[in-house]
């Protein structure tokens, strides 16, 4: 045995690790005498100590690790290696020297991680570097400085190490797990780690006849015949399938040079499994035609992306696996499941990982994201990667970091969509060259929501113009989707989709046969009736036909079969026989779609002295539940939709939220998801928990993310309504005030406003809480028309205002103030010009910038001067429209300077300025306006999208008719005008948006002309009245051009915009300019 800590003693421990990198790059030198090998500079090594240098197709690092006495290799001396080796991107080899012992189970894990990314690691360590010193003694002179008197052994030794077994799918970028507990019938890694003291030794491994393993053959794993080792640390993986029951530890052996050597697994516990074979042609065809696709891009720089679509169980993820298992040690592959998340954000993470992982490879294997070092780590090594892209520094940064924090994920991802809409040419993926095939794989696509999905377009956009090897195959589910727009723009992604309609008859016919009895051709279509299309529910279904009794004849068995057709029906049988533990733990586990963790779930039941693990078994023979990745996850989705409606309510209960408030001691878990199923449970957890919540809502809105606040703010609002005070707190009410706020933008319209009116009632009126209330009121007020009230209310608001405004406020309560007293002057001066009282508009409009000015820094006063110009202009359009022109361009042009900090606001004044721009006979934008329109709606601006498509349609219909003649109308109403009835029809269904009050107004007043050109005449008359009734309260000049249109309606032949100086012809339908 070598001392090594003379090293140490003799030139302390940065001498000593010198010393021992000349001696590593000694010993590669000799070793590897093939290359040319070149050391690195001490301060840029960049986790290597010596390369093959450039010039070279490829290049094998050497990594030097010196460690004092009795230490160990950590997890971070080997994974940083790996990673720079990742982020390098042609590194085939790295060779790991140092002296000390490394941990046997991460030999295990890195070598299969690192094949994973087309990266071999060979490990010189202490007893093969001590053998290669001591036959080197003019090395260990040089090194210790003084000579050897250790002799050199001529005896070769190897050693079988310890044997693992390893799950054959990861997803969320984890490597792939250590499994001790198995499925009989499916695939796992057997890895074993072989230590040898000479090269080129021969290995065959071989199992007895009792063994619960049999050893398959793929071109992705080792034989197991044959297998060459080098000299040093060998790790060979084996493809295994699971045969048999077993509860023992399984015995290996491997022949080394024909003598006989034996490995020993951990206890392993492999469990039956009833799953069947079921016959579906189609998914095997769909599945052959992607490989094909797949194999031909690792010899062609070409990217593919395939989409694949189908109803809800019908197969999809089976691919997605099968390619997994197929492809796991021949690309740099990563299987990603977005989650349905109504209350949580976590898909804004997963996607910062897919951007990583396209431009860096799976860096996520060899660092941990939740500890600050790795990150600081990892932002280095990332901002220090060459890459051909348009990604800032600030921009990796961020997407490291929002891997971790949810708030800045979002950001990240928000920000990266913006800069592609605005620039075709920015580009994200990263065109960097790199050895080994990326293939990504991404299941339930319908989870994300719109600004997710449009940074996945524009990745699939980006990587198909790329000539490098990446394929990306990418899972939606029919119905499932946000919007049917999103579903087809899913269909629609890739020429190369594939869609899975299920079992075909013969499908169905083949699988009986193979699984309960032989059957006739004539019982076809009866075996077609009863067995459903959808694989899933078609196992269930003849699982429990194989159940009944076998001495039937097949259509006994389906006449006995008198239930379980429907879906809910097949699993609701199943809960039915479920004990009452089973149950409570189905209840858990089905409030977490990816899964809760085994441990965790043992830990719990242990410490209320429960044996959880059979029932854990039944479950999963019973499919209902599926251990994967160290976690329990529901089965599938079909089985969560069931359960819920089975369940309904009674999941949330006092033992469930004894469950939960465990989970929330644990690191890893989603709080925010954790604390949404809690406050179900009762109310006292609310008010345990009401902090956390308040802090969830605030974060939620501050991020625009108004559907999650909106969902908590629920249950807060409940809560404080049904509890026995009726006094409030300021802070109470402020946080019912941003629930009614929430409800106005998710469109909540007329519960607002009740809210608004409540909170009136009960706030004090000289307080900020009365004054935000009752302006969000008056803005509630003036969109339904409800005006009677509204200017004498606004100026005693005004009023009151001032007063506080005045008084000593500390600066967020003078913000809330001044942005209520903001309303209050805006909807008293709309209100004027909606009443045609055009001289008292211009006097609050002018006061109005008057008295902001005086209050406000520049940026500020600009901001809030350019949203009052933009009213003040809609609102003259009709009365001076060359006035609202010019001014309204003012409104642009700082809207547009301050574009993504006043995104809505800018969009808005845009298509506004455009509107103006055909009112006045001016050559408007259409592809501009297009453009917006499609902003709006990815936005989720709904609304103003819906009167955005009205407004875009009244320009292009009015600009068609003045070019057209009376005599070619026939003609004109099937082109643009029936464009528009599809389209405002189209998208009334895809944003699930029935108008109601001054959209309904806006959309009566267009519609009614296209009725007047179908010459239904009836139904024009009634769009006319009922815009009618709707602006009745409002100036005349809003009911001069619906009287004229009633009056006129049978002689109308064309469009026009009606203005103040308009004379009216009786043979043109006129349309009002101020569409608000």
């Amino acid at each position: 045995m070598i001392d090594w800590t003379i090293l140490s003693r003799k030139f302390k421990r940065l001498g000593a690790a010198n010393k021992f990198e000349v001696l590593a790059l000694k010993y590669v030198s000799d070793v590897y005498s093939e290359y040319t090998w070149i050391p690195t500079q001490t301060t840029v090594d960049e986790n290597k100590d010596a390369h093959l240098g450039k010039g070279t197709e490829f290049d094998i690092w050497e990594e030097a690790k010196f460690k004092g006495k009795n230490y160990k290799i950590r997890r971070q001396d080997l994974d940083t290696a790996i990673l720079s080796g990742l982020l390098q991107g042609n590194v085939r080899m790295i060779v790991f020297v140092s002296n000390a012992l490394v941990p046997e189970h991460l030999y295990s894990r890195a070598d299969v991680t690192a094949k994973m990314k087309g990266i071999e690691i060979t490990y010189v360590l202490d007893a093969q570097l001590e053998s290669w010193l001591i036959n080197h003694p003019d090395v260990y002179n040089d090194i210790f400085e003084e000579k050897i008197t250790i002799k050199a052994s001529s005896c070769p030794t190897q050693e079988v190490h310890k044997v693992f077994i390893f799950d054959t799918i990861s997803t969320e970028f984890k490597s792939l797990s250590e499994n001790t507990e198995l499925i009989v019938g499916e695939k796992y890694i057997l890895s074993l780690t072989i230590s040898s003291s000479v090269e080129n030794s021969v290995a065959d491994v071989a199992l007895n006849n009792t063994a619960p393993f049999r050893i398959l053959k793929s071109p992705a794993f080792s034989c197991s015949n044959g297998i060459v080792l080098t000299k040093g640390m060998n790790v060979v993986e084996l493809l295994v399938e699971a045969i048999s029951e077993y509860n023992n530890r399984v015995s290996v052996r491997i022949n080394i040079d024909g003598k006989p050597y034996f490995g020993i697994t951990q206890h392993l516990l492999i469990q039956g499994n009833n799953n069947l074979q079921i016959v579906y042609s189609k998914q095997i065809e769909i599945l052959h035609r992607i490989k094909s696709f797949v194999n031909s891009n690792n010899t062609t720089n070409s990217a593919f992306v395939f989409t694949i679509f189908a109803e809800s169980g019908m197969g999809k993820s089976y691919i997605l696996n099968s390619i997994y298992l197929d492809y796991l040690f021949k690309r740099d592959i990563v299987s990603i499941d977005f989650e349905m998340v109504a209350i949580n954000n976590s898909n804004y993470q997963l996607l910062c990982k897919v951007l990583l992982y396209l431009n860096f490879g799976n860096i996520f294997l060899y660092s941990d994201i939740n500890n600050e070092e790795d990150r600081n780590k990892l932002k280095v090594m990332v901002e220090g990667a060459k890459l051909n892209n348009c990604l800032l520094k600030q921009d990796l940064q961020n997407l490291v970091d929002g891997c971790y924090d949810i708030a800045i994920a979002m950001n990240i991802i928000k920000h990266l969509v913006l800069k592609c809409r605005r620039n075709n040419d920015y580009t994200i993926v990263s065109v960097a060259n790199g050895k080994t095939s990326k293939l990504l794989l991404l299941d339930d696509i319908q989870y994300l929501n719109d600004l997710q999905y449009e940074l996945i377009s524009i990745i699939c956009n980006q990587c198909e113009k790329l000539n490098k090897r990446i394929t990306l195959i990418l899972s939606g589910t029919k119905d499932k989707f946000e919007t049917l727009a999103q579903e087809q723009a899913f269909k629609n992604l890739s020429v190369n989709l594939f869609c899975l309609e299920g079992l075909t008859p013969f499908d169905k016919f083949a699988s009986i046969k193979n699984i309960i009895c032989e059957v006739e051709d004539s019982d076809l279509d009866i075996i077609d009736s009863i067995i459903p299309n959808s694989p899933l529910l078609a196992h269930e279904v003849i699982c429990n036909l194989k159940m009944m009794d076998s001495t039937s004849n097949l259509l006994q068995l389906i006449e006995n079969y008198n239930n379980g057709i429907e879906g809910n029906a097949i699993f609701q049988n199943k809960f039915i026989s479920l004990k009452k533990q089973e149950i409570e733990l189905l209840d858990i586990i089905y409030m977490f779609k990816l899964g809760i963790y085994f441990g965790d779930i043992i830990t719990y039941f242990n410490s209320k002295t429960i044996n959880i693990k059979p029932s854990i078994e039944k479950l999963e023979k019973s499919r209902l539940i599926i251990k994967k990745e160290g976690k329990v996850k529901p089965y599938h989705d079909y089985c969560t939709a069931s359960y819920l409606k089975y369940r309904n309510n009674k999941m949330f209960n006092g033992k469930t939220a004894d469950f939960l408030e465990f989970l929330l001691k644990h690191n890893g878990i989603d709080e925010n998801l954790v604390i949404s199923n809690l406050i179900k449970c009762g109310k006292r957890y609310y008010k345990k928990y009401k902090k956390r919540i308040d802090n969830i809502i605030l974060s939620s809105i501050h991020s625009s993310n108004f559907g999650t606040a909106l969902y908590y703010c629920e249950y807060y609002y409940n809560y404080l309504i049904n509890r026995s005070s009726n006094s409030y707190s300021k802070e109470e009410l402020y946080l019912l005030y941003l629930y009614a706020d929430c409800l106005v933008h998710c469109g909540k319209n007329d519960e607002a406003e009740k809210l608004f009116e409540w909170l009136c009632e009960i706030s004090n009126p000289n307080t900020i809480e009365y004054i935000e209330a009752k302006a969000s009121l008056l803005n509630q007020w003036f969109w339904h028309l409800k005006i009677d009230r509204l200017i004498a209310d606004s100026c005693i608001l005004q009023a009151q205002t001032e007063k506080l405004l005045s008084s000593n406020l500390n600066a967020e309560d003078y913000i809330r103030i001044s942005k209520a007293e903001e309303t209050c002057h805006n909807r008293r001066m709309v209100t004027q010009l909606l009443l045609d009282q055009y001289d008292d508009a211009y006097f609050t409009y002018k006061n109005r910038i008057v008295d902001t000015c005086k209050r406000l820094d520049r940026m500020s006063f600009r901001k809030e001067s350019a949203t009052i110009i933009m009213d003040y202009a809609r609102g003259i359009s009709y009365h001076n429209p060359q006035k609202a022109y010019k001014i309204m361009n003012v409104a642009k042009k700082f809207f547009n300077d301050n574009f993504y900090v006043q995104y809505r606001r800018a969009l808005l004044c845009n298509i506004d300025f455009i509107v103006l721009s055909c009112i006045n006979n001016i050559k408007w934008k259409e592809e501009k306006f297009q453009e917006l329109l499609i902003s709006l709606k990815k936005e989720k601006f709904y609304f103003e999208y819906f009167k955005a498509i009205l407004k875009y349609y009244a320009c292009k219909i009015i600009d068609e008719s003045k070019l057209l003649e009376a005599s070619r109308i026939n003609n004109y109403k099937t082109t643009t005008v029936q464009n528009f009835y599809n389209e405002i029809h189209k998208c009334m269904i895809e944003i699930n948006n029935t108008p109601e009050y001054r959209e309904k107004y806006l959309y009566n007043i267009l519609i009614a002309y296209v009725h007047i050109l179908n010459k239904q005449f009836d139904k024009a008359k009634d769009c006319l009245n009922q815009a009618y009734e709707f602006i009745s309260k409002a100036g005349s000049s809003y009911l001069r051009s619906i009287n004229h249109n009633i009056d006129n309606i049978y002689s109308i032949k064309s469009i026009n915009w009606c203005l103040e100086d308009t004379e009216l012809n009786s043979n043109c339908y006129y349309l009002d300019s101020r569409f608000w």
